[in-house]
């Protein structure tokens, strides 16, 4: 019973997957940094199978992840398998990998999340309850696929509370400050900043936009792509991050001189270096960003926080929420909700009067029901309290 070696690029380097055909399906056993480990453990999986001894039915959790991991990569983006490798290789596996799938249990799955929870970076911090969150996802998603393979009647992770996160209150600039962000920012920076504030866009569809994307006659954006330095251009977060995003007066003017500047043809990148290539915008963020932030005597802000500005600049001018989803791009109005919510307007105060003068715009008048007979609310009240 022969089997074979399976090599793959990731985020980290090569990685090399023992495979071998057990009763017609091929089994992933675990995951390995060089091939000649690889080839001991398929040698020893090939022994085992000989003789009978290889356990069909209940592989250890690391072989288990390998097999998920591989059934994956064609329905995530690079980014996504990579993240997924990392949580699998960092945080799952030197716990549970070398325990068979059955063996895990609901109350061992819970010791691990308490103990994530306790873990902190080298400086003392504590670690996000994200992260930890992170871990249970990948970790629910690789034992569903258990149970979908009929490897298993239940998942351990059904039933384990992820951690609380705590709302983290975005930052991001008022009208005075991206003024002084502006007049600090270098010539090739200024046009970048300008429409990372007036669209809102991420930074990977900012990076990614051609003039073929710009309509500076309808004043039109739109968004087909990303870009990202690792994986190069990928298709846009989500189905709704494929938008139209409406563009300013203020910024067509911007963008129209930075077209004449950089002779940009339609196909061409709209934010690219000297050479045409795309812009490595990490070292935008660290080198120019950071400078700029610093002559403005502004704190350092991420990038990101260049499109919570947008956002909260929509809403400042009372755009409809359902709007500013749309031009955000989040796939549901919950993130948009949930992100912005505290700054939509506190508009409960007198909320009763404005119902009763959309009513009654001639008057506190109401018809009682009875006949349509008409009266007016301070009369009844004189008559109920016998004034």
């Amino acid at each position: 019973m022969a089997g074979h070696i399976r090599r793959r690029e990731i985020e980290s380097g090569t990685r090399y997957y023992p495979v071998l055909e057990v009763d017609g399906k091929q089994r992933t056993f675990g995951s390995y940094k060089t091939k000649r480990d690889a080839l001991a453990k398929l040698r020893e999986v090939e022994k085992k199978a000989a003789d009978g001894s290889l356990d069909q039915e209940n592989p250890t959790f690391a072989e288990l992840a390998a097999v998920w991991l591989e059934s994956i990569k064609l329905e995530v983006k690079a980014s996504a398998y990579d993240d997924y490798a990392l949580v699998v290789r960092v945080h799952l596996n030197p716990v549970f990998g070398k325990t068979r799938i059955q063996k895990v249990t609901t109350r061992d799955v819970d010791k691990f999340r308490t103990a994530k929870a306790a873990e902190t970076r080298k400086d003392g911090t504590p670690y996000s309850a994200r992260r930890v969150n992170k871990c249970l996802s990948v970790m629910g998603a690789i034992f569903r696929y258990a149970v979908e393979k009929k490897d298993l009647r239940e998942s351990p992770v059904t039933g384990v509370k992820k951690l609380k996160v705590e709302t983290e209150e975005m930052r991001y600039l008022t009208p005075g400050e991206i003024r002084r962000l502006l007049d600090a920012a270098s010539p090739p920076l200024y046009p970048i900043v300008c429409a990372a504030i007036w669209t809102g866009l991420r930074q990977g569809e900012l990076f990614g936009l051609k003039w073929s994307d710009v309509d500076l006659v309808k004043r039109k954006v739109t968004v087909r792509r990303a870009y990202h330095p690792q994986y190069g251009f990928t298709t846009p977060k989500s189905k709704l991050s494929r938008r139209k995003v409406d563009l300013s007066g203020a910024l067509v003017d911007v963008l129209t001189t930075h077209r004449a500047k950089t002779a940009g043809l339609a196909d061409d990148l709209v934010f690219r270096n000297q050479a045409g290539n795309p812009i490595d915008y990490h070292n935008i963020v660290r080198r120019e960003f950071h400078d700029a932030l610093d002559q403005a005597g502004l704190e350092h802000i991420r990038w990101h926080d260049l499109r919570h500005t947008y956002a909260a600049l929509l809403i400042d001018r009372d755009v409809n929420i359902k709007r500013i989803q749309r031009l955000m791009g989040h796939a549901d109005i919950g993130t948009t909700l949930n992100t912005y919510g505290h700054l939509l307007p506190d508009s409960e105060d007198g909320i009763g009067d404005k119902l009763d003068d959309l009513i009654f715009p001639e008057g506190r008048q109401a018809v009682t029901g009875t006949g349509g007979k008409v009266i007016d609310f301070k009369e009844r009240e004189r008559q109920h309290t016998g004034e």
